[in-house]
C-alpha cells in the first residue's frame, strides 16, 4: 500500500515537471515627455506586457475613451514572453485608470493589470518678447527677454530656442529649464548680428521648441545699421604692444588711456551697444546707449583722468580706482534716455587696498555733486570683477569702494567731550605794580610811625631822668 502511494506521488511529480510554469507577467505604460504616473491627452503611448510565456496569445483591454490606431487588440508574445501595443491613445481627461492584458497559451491563462495612471493635457506654450523692436550695428549684439507660459498640465521639457534668418545667432543665454504645468519662466538672450547681416529693417524670428510640445514662434523688428569700412588695429605709441582693440564700432581712434568712437547712429527709441576689449588704461568694457530721439554721427570720447577735474571740489569717500570722463558730440542730454556702463576692476587693486567689493560702485558727477549709480556685480574671474551700472547721462565718472571693516570691530565712535577746569581770572601786570606800590607805602608809613613812637618814648624817658636828678 505504501509502495503504491509512493509510485502515485512520483507519477504526479513527473506530470508537473512536464507542465511549463507561468511566471507572473507585468504591464508598463510609457510615453515620451510625459510626467510620472500620467499620459498626455490625444498623444500615442505604448503598453508593454512582459514576463509571459513565449508565443502566448495576449489580448489588451482598454478603458472607455481609449483606442488603438491600426493595431489588433490581440497579439502573440515573442520568444522572450513580451508583447507591445504602441498606438494607444486617450481621448478624454480621466484619473485613476488601468489597462489589463489577458494572456493564454501554454500553462494557465492569466490577466495582468497596469498601475493606476491619469490622463492630462500636454504642454501648451504662449510667450511675450521684449523689446518688440530694436536696432543693432552689423557685427554687434543686442538683448531680448522672453516670458514663456505653459498653459498645459504636463511639464514642458526643453528643448531648444533658435533664431533666424541665418545672419542672426544666439551669442549667449536662451537656455530655458523645464516649465511645470500652469507655470512661467523668464529667459534672457543675447543675439549677435553678423557683419554680413542685411542692412535695413529685418525680422528676427525666435523659435521656442520644447521636446514634448509644439514649436512656438515670436518675432522682433530689428533695424540693422551698416558698418563702415573696418579700421585696422592701432599700435601703441613709442613701440609698446597694442593697448586695446575695440570691436563692434563704426570707427575707432586710440590713444593711451583714451578711446574715441565716431559715426554712431541710433534710431529714436532704440539702443546701441559699444563693446570695448580689455585694457589696463580704460576700465569701461561696454556702453549701451538708449536714445530718446534719432541721432547720427555721434562721437563718444572715453578718457581716463589722472585725478578729478580741478573744477570739482567735492571729494568722494572711500578709495577711488579711476576717474573717467565721457564726452559726447552731435547729441544732447535730451537725446539720451539712459546708459548702461559695464566696468572692470583688477582684483589685485581690490586686495591691495583692502576693499569690500560689495561696496564698489560707479559715481557720476552732476548737479554739483557726486551721485552714486545703481551698480550690480555681474561676474568674477580669477583676476577681475565685472560690474554694470545704470546712468541717466554721460559726464565725469569715478569708480570707488570702501575699505573692509574688521569683523567684531564696532564703527568708530566720537570721544565724549571732556569738562575743562575753570580758569582763575588773571591779574594784569599794571594792576600788580599798583598793589606792590601800595604795599611798600604802607610798610614805609608803618616804619615811620614806629620810629616816631620810639623817639617820643625815649624823649619822655630822658625828661623823667632829668627831674629825678634835680
Amino acid at each position: 500500500m505504501i509502495k503504491n502511494k509512493i509510485k502515485l506521488t512520483g507519477f504526479i511529480f513527473a506530470l508537473l515537471l512536464l507542465v511549463p510554469s507561468v511566471s507572473a507577467a507585468s504591464i508598463s505604460i510609457t510615453q515620451s515627455g510625459a510626467d510620472a504616473g500620467t499620459v498626455m491627452l490625444s498623444k500615442p503611448f505604448a503598453v508593454t506586457a512582459s514576463g509571459a510565456t513565449a508565443n502566448a496569445q495576449a489580448t489588451i483591454t482598454l478603458p472607455i475613451g481609449f483606442a488603438l490606431s491600426g493595431e489588433s487588440a490581440t497579439k502573440t508574445t515573442n520568444n522572450n514572453g513580451v508583447v507591445s501595443w504602441t498606438t494607444a491613445t486617450a481621448n478624454q481627461q480621466v484619473s485613476a485608470q488601468t489597462i489589463s492584458v489577458s494572456i493564454s497559451g501554454q500553462g494557465s491563462p492569466e490577466t495582468v493589470t497596469s498601475s493606476s495612471f491619469s490622463v492630462i493635457t500636454p504642454p501648451t506654450l504662449s510667450a511675450t518678447v521684449t523689446p518688440t523692436s530694436t536696432s543693432v550695428t552689423q557685427g554687434s549684439t543686442f538683448s531680448i527677454s522672453l516670458n514663456i507660459l505653459n498653459t498645459g498640465e504636463t511639464t514642458a521639457r526643453f528643448g531648444t530656442i533658435t533664431v533666424s534668418p541665418s545672419f542672426f545667432s544666439i551669442s549667449s543665454g536662451c537656455s530655458p529649464s523645464s516649465i511645470s504645468g500652469s507655470q512661467s519662466a523668464g529667459v534672457s538672450c543675447s543675439i549677435a548680428a553678423s557683419t554680413s547681416a542685411s542692412a535695413g529693417a529685418q525680422t528676427l524670428t525666435v523659435a521656442i521648441a520644447p521636446s514634448n510640445a509644439d514649436t512656438l514662434t515670436k518675432t522682433v523688428s530689428v533695424d540693422v545699421n551698416a558698418l563702415p569700412s573696418a579700421v585696422s588695429p592701432v599700435s601703441a605709441i613709442t613701440g609698446q604692444s597694442v593697448l586695446l582693440t575695440v570691436t563692434d564700432l563704426p570707427k575707432i581712434s586710440l590713444q593711451i588711456g583714451k578711446v574715441t568712437i565716431t559715426g554712431l547712429i541710433i534710431a529714436a527709441g532704440k539702443q546701441t551697444t559699444v563693446d570695448i576689449d580689455k585694457t589696463e588704461d580704460v576700465a569701461f568694457r561696454k556702453i549701451t546707449i538708449y536714445s530718446t530721439n534719432a541721432i547720427k554721427n555721434v562721437q563718444i570720447s572715453i578718457t581716463k583722468l589722472a585725478d578729478k577735474p580741478t573744477s570739482i571740489t567735492q571729494e568722494l569717500t572711500g578709495k577711488v580706482y579711476h576717474y573717467i570722463q565721457v564726452d559726447k558730440t552731435n547729441a544732447t542730454d535730451a537725446d539720451i534716455n539712459q546708459t548702461t556702463i559695464r566696468f572692470e576692476l583688477e582684483k589685485s587693486w581690490i586686495s591691495a587696498n583692502n576693499i569690500d567689493k560689495s561696496t564698489i560702485a560707479l559715481y557720476r558727477y552732476s548737479d554739483n555733486a557726486w551721485n552714486k549709480l545703481q551698480t550690480t556685480e555681474i561676474s568674477e574671474s580669477a583676476n577681475a570683477v565685472l560690474y554694470d551700472a545704470v546712468s541717466p547721462g554721460l559726464s565725469v565718472f569715478a569708480i570707488s569702494g570702501q575699505a573692509v571693516v574688521p569683523s567684531g570691530q564696532p564703527p568708530a565712535e566720537e570721544k565724549p567731550s571732556e569738562e575743562k577746569p575753570k580758569e582763575v581770572p588773571k591779574i594784569s601786570s599794571s594792576y600788580t605794580y599798583i598793589l606792590i606800590a601800595i604795599a611798600l607805602a604802607v610798610i614805609v608809613i608803618a616804619i615811620i610811625v614806629i620810629r616816631n613812637k620810639i623817639k617820643n618814648k625815649r624823649k619822655i624817658l630822658a625828661e623823667g631822668s632829668s627831674r629825678h636828678m634835680k
